[in-house]
């Protein structure tokens, strides 16, 4: 206990930069349906891709002043998951049908390097992603019911096992539950060592009980965005075989798209708010052949791009019960939707069906 007193007192209080650069290339994740050699080559295989992880800080000098952070920059690209059958070389990322592809991922996080300068926000963390795409294919869909339908399989056979490998399990699961209980009183001696830290803070401010209170209220600790540009799902007819013997290329019946995905939050000593904006849904029918004014099922705007004003937004507001700013309510929630306006034809109705 008094070991992460002191391990909380020294990450809290005092500042600890440290230097790297990584890059890393992550492993890829198999699920197969099966491992049994005679029936792995046609067995759906499941590959989760970890992509490329590279992390770099920027270490200010030891002699910062206030206002400087260290920041660490992380980039992460090619990550996803995508369906084969055992045969293939699904080490190849061109192998397989996609499932999920995200791109671009970056994550920048400063940290200041004043401790107990309440003028600078301590943690800022600036996240942004270029396009996530989710592909519904039917080759893939049947690949991850065949999946499905053997771990369920495997999951019934081990509830048959003899009463010693139950009993194994038993010990397993209470051994967890002893380290869970061993992690909380780390966590909770380390929450007494910050709260009484800031009390210290609170009562060294200038100024009356109200005036300190003000201050410290306004501390701003934890600043949180996230910018998603394009999220997209589409549902596509793939053939098995083409021709030729290999898989076909499959063809888009619909595509859902989220343009300009926003998730900000802010948390002060005694406030904390967050919100979450979409600008622009947009469902496109890519069966229909009456051209493009037919295009959209379900749309914010027309154009391909993100729209000026915001489809959906969302906002939450919660106030500590000593915060100076609260009034009535302890949690204030607001909500915000601008038009939505729907298509369709018979055409397309009686493709999908």
């Amino acid at each position: 206990r008094l070991a992460a007193q002191r391990l909380v007192r020294q990450a809290v209080e005092y500042r600890h930069p440290f230097d790297f650069d990584l890059d890393l290339t992550l492993p890829h994740v198999v699920f197969p349906e099966t491992v049994v050699p005679a029936a792995f080559p046609d067995a759906a295989v499941l590959v989760c891709s970890g992509g490329q992880l590279v992390a770099k800080s920027t270490v200010q000098p030891e002699q910062a002043g206030d206002g400087l952070y260290d920041r660490c920059h992380v980039t992460w690209t090619g990550v996803g998951a995508r369906t084969c059958q055992g045969r293939d070389d699904w080490a190849n990322p061109a192998t397989g049908d996609h499932v999920l592809l995200v791109t671009d991922a970056e994550t920048v996080i400063d940290v200041s390097a004043a401790r107990n300068n309440m003028a600078y926000t301590q943690l800022v963390i600036k996240q942004s992603v270029a396009r996530v795409l989710v592909v519904a294919g039917s080759r893939s869909v049947q690949k991850l019911a065949a999946l499905e339908f053997a771990y369920h399989r495997a999951a019934a056979a081990r509830n048959t096992h003899s009463t010693a490998g139950r009993a194994l399990e038993e010990t397993e699961a209470s051994t967890l539950v002893g380290w869970a209980l061993s992690g909380v009183a780390v966590l909770e001696s380390g929450w007494d060592v910050f709260q009484r830290r800031e009390l210290a803070v609170l009562d060294s401010l200038p100024g009356d009980r109200a005036a300190q209170r003000r201050a410290y209220a306004d501390w701003q600790r934890v600043d949180f965005s996230l910018v998603v540009e394009e999220i997209s799902v589409s549902i596509v007819d793939e053939p098995e075989k083409s021709a030729a013997g290999g898989e076909a290329k499959g063809v888009k019946l619909l595509e859902v798209k989220l343009l300009g995905c926003t998730a900000k939050a802010l948390v002060k000593s005694l406030e904390a708010s967050a919100s979450a904006s979409l600008q622009t849904l947009q469902v496109e029918d890519l069966v229909q052949s009456f051209g493009p004014d037919y295009r959209l099922l379900v749309g914010s705007n027309k154009e391909s791009a993100p729209a000026a004003e915001a489809l959906a937004t969302v906002e939450v507001v919660v106030w500590h019960p000593k915060s100076p700013d609260r009034g009535t309510l302890d949690v204030e929630v607001k909500a915000a939707m601008s038009n939505l306006y729907l298509g369709g034809n018979l055409e397309t109705v009686s493709v999908l069906h």
